[in-house]
């Protein structure tokens, strides 16, 4: 399997932005710490990249509710990859509709890729923060724009739900279309 050079992650080399985040996880899994530009690591892009698909994860849920939250920020806490199969977990900030204030909370990806086409998941799973009585999502660890995220991200993820009813989102799709 082929590293995806820096310029293939260019967003302006990918046909979408699906294609731009798989080829991140790929130069990220080759080489984790390496150097993704002037700026920042391959592990840093891919904090990055995920948190905006996290996003449009979220824009593509049958619960509607869901398409109000979008996130801010992510940090790792767990992750393993084979050739085809990618789990990412940890804690994430997100924010409402609104963006008045924004809150922290544990998250699971899993992605699947056919070796056949590697610039697009085959299908996914996301699971996303505390299901709340109040709230979508419970809004129990409110945050700014520090760094608390990576000051909890452990703790967050340490007590993230183990069954998906207490997940506040969990959201498949298989297959995972365009």
């Amino acid at each position: 399997m082929m590293i995806p050079s820096r310029d293939d992650c260019r967003k302006e080399n990918c046909r979408s932005s699906d294609q731009q985040f798989s080829r991140i996880l790929r130069r990220w899994q080759h080489e984790p710490l390496a150097s993704f530009d002037d700026v920042a690591s391959n592990h840093q892009a891919l904090r990055v990249a995920t948190e905006f698909l996290i996003g449009s994860i979220l824009k593509r849920s049958d619960n509607l509710l869901l398409h109000e939250y979008w996130c801010d920020g992510t940090d790792f806490v767990e992750t393993s990859c084979d050739a085809h199969r990618y789990f990412l977990g940890g804690g994430c900030k997100f924010s409402d509709r609104y963006a008045n204030a924004m809150w922290l909370a544990p998250f699971e990806l899993s992605l699947n890729y056919s070796p056949i086409d590697l610039d697009m998941p085959s299908s996914l799973v996301l699971r996303l923060g505390h299901f709340g009585a109040e709230h979508t999502i419970s809004k129990r660890y409110p945050t700014g724009r520090t760094y608390r995220l990576y000051a909890m991200a452990h703790a967050l993820y340490g007590n993230r739900p183990t069954n998906d009813n207490d997940w506040a989102a969990v959201v498949r799709l298989d297959p995972y279309t365009r």
